[in-house]
């Protein structure tokens, strides 16, 4: 018997939703309403085998599986883009098979990968500590143009693309710097691939000798602690 999946709409792909609606509407509601119930329908029919459907273009570019399943007629096809995670299914987007992006291949690349960041394989906690760390003195100091309401609005689209976990379990102690044990906790509930950190603790995890951070390799394996731009350099190889 095949497994349901979940199906997790994102903000995007329902704003792409919604301003399909709105234009076919000014057409012809009743034709509206009808595209809307069916391209609903289409969406949880990836409840069951959703890897019956192809890869989607974008999938060369993004590093990740990502695939699509098209709906309408020939001239009026809609894309839904989306990514599968456990049990789980994300739709991405949804976009007229015929729209040509506004961006460039990177940008959308970045796009795309901005959204997949806050997918279940990097899951994050809530945005309390995000809003503290961009409101430090030194980070403003570094990054004079950042304003309150630019922190709001980036910790607003994040997000509105992350998947909050609550009553993480105990897996791990960290004795030598035990406030890093709910990220640690966090990464290993959802089997996550990387804890992205400049944090010196954290980062000896990965590379350190002690019996705690050899203890955690054996453990969470191929979770690993990695820097910021270690990260960005690790999935911008295929573009060069």
């Amino acid at each position: 018997m095949s497994e349901n999946y979940q199906i997790i709409i994102q903000p995007e792909a329902r704003r792409g939703i919604e301003q399909a609606y709105e234009w076919i509407k000014e057409e012809s509601p009743a034709s509206a309403v009808k595209w809307f119930n069916g391209i609903l329908k289409a969406i949880s029919s990836l409840e069951i085998l959703p890897t019956r459907c192809a890869l989607a273009p974008e999938d060369k570019d993004i590093g990740r599986e990502v695939r699509q399943l098209l709906y309408g007629k020939r001239g009026n096809m809609y894309r839904i883009i989306f990514v599968i995670r456990d049990n789980e299914v994300h739709v991405l987007y949804v976009r007229h098979s015929k729209r040509q992006s506004l961006m460039s291949k990177r940008e959308e690349s970045e796009q795309m990968w901005r959204t997949l960041f806050w997918l279940p394989s990097l899951r994050v906690a809530e945005g309390s500590q995000g809003r503290h760390v961009l409101r430090r003195p030194n980070t403003t100091k570094r990054l004079p143009g950042l304003t309150v309401e630019g922190v709001e609005a980036f910790l607003e689209d994040i997000i509105g693309h992350a998947v909050t976990i609550r009553n993480v379990p105990e897996k791990f102690r960290y004795e030598r710097d035990p406030e890093d044990e709910p990220y640690i906790n966090l990464a290993a509930a959802v089997a996550a691939d990387y804890i992205v950190s400049r944090d010196k603790d954290l980062l000896d995890l990965t590379t350190g000798t002690t019996v705690e951070c050899k203890e955690f390799r054996q453990r969470f394996r191929p979770l690993k602690v990695i820097e910021p731009l270690d990260f960005l350099r690790e999935f911008t190889q295929e573009e060069k």
